[in-house]
């Protein structure tokens, strides 16, 4: 298949393409996700809450959410 670019992963994101799925894009190709376990989601706030206080306060640490790498990349 020829590869998705993010302007177009988006346009089928707002379709529905992908209702009940977790996916994300990268290089290209729509990879499914797997479900986050609750001690991922546990060692994750963990170290955002070490990270923030290592760095201090006037800084925001985004610990979930898309991570945009290229036209061709979005992982979250």
């Amino acid at each position: 298949t020829e590869p998705i670019n993010r302007e177009r992963y988006y346009q089928l994101a707002d379709e529905g393409y992908f209702l009940e799925r977790r996916v994300e894009l990268i290089e290209g190709e729509i990879v499914d996700k797997p479900a986050q376990s609750p001690s991922h989601v546990a060692a994750i706030s963990l170290t955002r809450e070490a990270l923030q206080m290592a760095i201090g306060e006037g800084y925001w640490i985004r610990a979930f959410g898309p991570f945009v790498l290229s036209d061709w990349t979005e992982i979250e």
